[in-house]
C-alpha cells in the first residue's frame, strides 16, 4: 500500500508543475476520463445533447477530507472509491442514476504521487462500477499535510424521491444492517444502493426516502412530517454483525449509507410481500422497522418499543461531520 506522504521531494506533489499534476491524475481515471470536450481539456466540459434522458437532472456534491473522513494510514485506493461512492449514495437515495462527475481538490506538497495516482485508480473503480464519466474539475496546493477532494456528482432520474412526503401511519424500512461503520472499515467499501434506489423509485408508495449517511438517529428526523414522531422497533433493527457493535451503536454511527424509506398505504401481507419482492430484485435485504406516530406535543421525537411494547425516548444523536 503507498504511503501519503512522500519521503522524498521527488516522489511527492511538490515536485509536479500544477499541468504535470493534473495530467497524471487524469490519465490514473482512464477510460472514466473521456476526450475534451466532454472530459478535461476545455474551460468548460460540454455535455452532449442525450446525457440526461429522463427529464430531471440530479446534482449532489461531498468530500473526503484527511484526518476527518479517512486516516493517513487508510488505503487511498478505499478513500478515493470511497468519494465517489459517498455522492452516488445520495443519487440513489432519490431513485436516479449517477451519469457524470467534476472534482475539486486541495493537495498538499507532501503527498506521495503514487498514493495521489490509488486514489484515483480508487475513484475509477468505483465510477466503472456504476458508469460514472469524469468530465473536469479543479486543483489548488494546500499548507503541512492537509488533502481534500471535493465532488460533484450529477444524475438523471425521472421521478425522485423526495425526503418530504411520509404521513402519519406510514411504515419504516432501512436496507442492510447497520451500526460499526468506522470499526469494521465498511465507511470506506460499502457499495452505493442505486439497484434499490430504481426498485423504490418504481413503486407508487414510496412516501419519502434517504440515505443514512449520519446515523439513523439523525437521519430519521429529515423524513419525519413536521409535528409527528416515529417508533422503532428495537427487536426489528437490522443490527451488524461485527465485535462490539450494538441497538445504541446500530441508530447513532454515521456513514452506514443504507437507504431509510418509508411506504404507505400498507397491509401486513403487502409489507410482506414487498420485502419479498424488494430481496428478489435487488439481492439485498430489507427490514420493517418502525411506524410514523402522532407527536405528544408540536416537537418529533424519536422513540424505542421494545419486545414487551414499552415505549420510551431515544434522546441520543447521530453522527456529526462538522
Amino acid at each position: 500500500m503507498s504511503e501519503c506522504f512522500a519521503r522524498e521531494f521527488s516522489k511527492s506533489v511538490g515536485s509536479l508543475s500544477e499541468k504535470e499534476l493534473i495530467r497524471r491524475f487524469c490519465g490514473a481515471l482512464k477510460p472514466c476520463m473521456p476526450p475534451p470536450p466532454e472530459g478535461a481539456g476545455d474551460d468548460c466540459a460540454v455535455l452532449p445533447k442525450g446525457s440526461f434522458p429522463q427529464k430531471n437532472i440530479l446534482s449532489t456534491s461531498d468530500a473526503v477530507i484527511l484526518g476527518r473522513h479517512f486516516l493517513p494510514e487508510t488505503s487511498a485506493f478505499d478513500a478515493g472509491r470511497k468519494l465517489l461512492n459517498r455522492n452516488a449514495s445520495d443519487i440513489a437515495s432519490m431513485g436516479g442514476v449517477p451519469v457524470y462527475a467534476m472534482t475539486s481538490s486541495i493537495i498538499s506538497p507532501k503527498i506521495s504521487i503514487e498514493w495521489l495516482e490509488d486514489f484515483a485508480r480508487g475513484l475509477k473503480f468505483a465510477a466503472q462500477k456504476i458508469g460514472v464519466k469524469f468530465v473536469g474539475g479543479d486543483v489548488a496546493g494546500g499548507d503541512g499535510g492537509f488533502f481534500s477532494m471535493h465532488l460533484t456528482l450529477l444524475g438523471t432520474v425521472g421521478h425522485p424521491i423526495l425526503r418530504s412526503g411520509a404521513k402519519r401511519g406510514d411504515r419504516i424500512f432501512v436496507t442492510g444492517s447497520l451500526g460499526a461503520s468506522f470499526e469494521s472499515g465498511r465507511h470506506l467499501t460499502f457499495e452505493p444502493r442505486i439497484k434499490e434506489g430504481l426498485f423504490l423509485a418504481k413503486c407508487g408508495n414510496v412516501s419519502a426516502c434517504s440515505d443514512l449517511s449520519d446515523g439513523l438517529a439523525s437521519d430519521i428526523f429529515d423524513i419525519l412530517p413536521d409535528g409527528e414522531s416515529a417508533e422503532i422497533f428495537a427487536d426489528k433493527v437490522p443490527i451488524f454483525d461485527f465485535s462490539g457493535n450494538c441497538l445504541k451503536k446500530s441508530l447513532c454511527d454515521g456513514e452506514d449509507y443504507e437507504l431509510l424509506f418509508t411506504l404507505s398505504n400498507m397491509s401486513d401481507l403487502e409489507a410482506d410481500a414487498f420485502i419479498r419482492n424488494f430481496k428478489a430484485a435487488t439481492s439485498t435485504e430489507i427490514s420493517e422497522i418502525g411506524r410514523i406516530v402522532p407527536s405528544a406535543g408540536e416537537k418529533s421525537n424519536l422513540y424505542l418499543v421494545d419486545a414487551f411494547g414499552v415505549k420510551t425516548e431515544f434522546k441520543n444523536t447521530g453522527f456529526s461531520h462538522f
